[in-house]
């Protein structure tokens, strides 16, 4: 019995020892390497507020009106919105028994100041225009959607107010843009929204439809974009062709009737072109 148990408790020692043997051999190999874990969390993004806006041509780049009333920004945010349009100026005409056509201006943008790291600087919540970086450009509305999900959108336009001084109103009187493109960040990923019209009439009417501009199908179109009508010479479109002529004041003409331009009374005169976002 004790040879028994003296073989048995041997067993058990030589076993002991060759199950240590192997798991030291194993926690050598695996004591070279050992994973870390990386932790972050992603949230919809914002857009609005009056800080965001950029250069329809160069799409990276902030820029401000210099306080100049050519564009409007976005005082909301949220997730998804319109972040910047330009503002019509079509200057002045004479009163006459012929119609009337007029290009409007240019937009006037400035580049952003910057400060040494780089950043563009915020002076009470809103962008510091580099004054010595004058830019001209076509009409123009800049839009982003940075939601989680979403089934797509629509970029609108619609006159929502005729040219109007008090109770006086250019009855008739046209919007007509043209020279439309479609420009963004080329390192954005994904699918891309459709340019929609790119030539297209505005009117008082109430029954007209408004018109799409732009549209992105369900889960397309994530990122910022703009749509601008006519473009300065030199640019070069996400396409790669390079513009040739400067079109930025010859692109949206306002077309006001002979039997209103002979009448109208003189003073300055309004209108409300509303840009929307309809999310899908």
């Amino acid at each position: 019995m004790k040879f028994t148990r003296l073989c048995a408790a041997s067993l058990v020692a030589v076993i002991g020892l060759s199950t240590l043997g192997s798991t030291q051999a194993f926690a050598a190999d695996d004591a070279t390497e050992l994973d870390s874990t990386g932790k972050v969390t992603v949230t919809e993004g914002e857009v609005g507020g009056g800080t965001d806006t950029k250069d329809p041509e160069k799409p990276t780049e902030p820029i401000t009106d210099g306080g100049g009333g050519e564009i409007t920004t976005q005082p909301n945010k949220g997730p998804y919105g319109i972040q910047a349009v330009s503002n019509l100026n079509f200057g002045t005409f004479s009163r006459q028994s012929a119609t009337v056509e007029k290009f409007s201006q240019p937009v006037k943008i400035y580049g952003a100041e910057k400060d040494a790291l780089g950043n563009p600087v915020i002076t009470d919540g809103k962008l510091t225009a580099d004054m010595n970086d004058e830019r001209l450009r076509g009409q123009y509305v800049q839009w982003a959607d940075l939601r989680d999900g979403g089934n797509g959108y629509q970029i609108q336009a619609k006159m929502t107010e005729q040219f109007a001084n008090g109770s006086n109103k250019l009855v008739g009187a046209t919007i007509d843009y043209s020279n439309g493109i479609l420009n963004y960040n080329t390192a954005q990923l994904g699918t891309m929204p459709k340019m929609g019209a790119t030539v297209f009439q505005l009117t008082e009417d109430p029954a007209a439809s408004a018109v799409v501009v732009a549209t992105a199908d369900a889960g397309a179109g994530k990122g910022e974009y703009f749509a601008e009508y006519g473009q300065s010479a030199g640019f070069v479109g996400v396409d790669g062709i390079e513009n040739t002529l400067d079109t930025t004041g010859s692109s949206v003409k306002l077309t006001v009737p002979a039997a209103v331009a002979a009448s109208a009374p003189t003073g300055d005169y309004v209108a409300k072109v509303t840009w929307t976002m309809v999310a899908q």
